[in-house]
């Protein structure tokens, strides 16, 4: 219930940041935010409030995650190619978002533990960032069509 609670919390603050402050660097924060969840869960095991607050932290950033994807989709490539972008890149994150706990599950039934995959975080959420980051400056599409 939380993790669906901060979504909804996420999806609202990343649209409120979004509007205020330089998109790349919001979307590239929003997806750092889970290596704070990762690193929780491993120096805090079995510790239920600090569980709590790494699910908050999650919830925070796939909310608005998908906002920043939404928004950088059209605001970098127009609305001409938005639908067709947007699908994809919404269907990849998706397609991460069930393969994510297939994954974590395959590595505790053979190692006992989650580190594993927590450690993995880190990397991916960096390269991920990155990413965001390195977003060419928005061209004019006004300009373009006229």
């Amino acid at each position: 219930g939380a993790l669906g609670l901060t979504q909804i919390a996420g999806r609202l603050a990343g649209g409120v940041l979004l509007d205020r402050f330089n998109p790349r660097i919001v979307a590239g924060g929003s997806v750092l935010l889970p290596i704070a969840t990762a690193i929780m869960l491993i120096l805090f095991p079995g510790h239920w409030m600090m569980a709590l607050m790494a699910i908050i932290l999650l919830g925070f950033a796939a909310g608005a995650e998908m906002d920043a994807v939404a928004y950088l989709c059209g605001k970098c490539f127009g609305l001409r190619k938005f639908a067709t972008l947007f699908g994809a890149f919404s269907g990849i994150l998706t397609l991460g978002f069930g393969i994510g706990p297939m994954a974590a599950n395959y590595i505790y039934d053979q190692t006992g533990s989650y580190d594993g995959m927590l450690w993995a975080v880190v990397p991916m959420t960096l390269m991920s960032a990155m990413l965001f980051l390195w977003l060419r400056p928005f061209p004019d599409f006004e300009k373009k069509e006229a």
